[in-house]
């Protein structure tokens, strides 16, 4: 059976790992190099993380967005307004 090389890096404090579907030590050793020049030059489309609202915050944009969509539904409004909340009570600033 053929063995298959892989290329593991640090790059920017993250663990990265990539199959190099390469059989040849020296050729996935070559690979992993032009891979990790490409991220060092941005090329390989890493973008930074968004930040993600606090679930009190997110639930308020949804049920304001819930009451304008089920207009011609006030109950369904009511109870997405209703099993909210229990769950900001738990998730609350999470």
């Amino acid at each position: 059976m053929d063995r298959v090389y892989a290329q593991t890096a640090q790059f920017n404090g993250e663990h990265v790992q990539k199959s190099t579907k390469q059989g040849n030590s020296r050729t996935a050793r070559q690979i992993g190099a032009a891979h990790k020049t490409a991220l060092a030059k941005g090329e390989v489309g890493i973008k930074e993380r968004r930040n993600v609202p606090v679930f009190k915050a997110a639930m308020r944009d949804f049920l304001s967005w819930s009451q304008k969509q089920h207009e011609e539904h006030p109950a369904t409004f009511r109870r997405y307004l209703v099993s909210s909340a229990a769950l900001v009570r738990h998730f609350g600033d999470v």
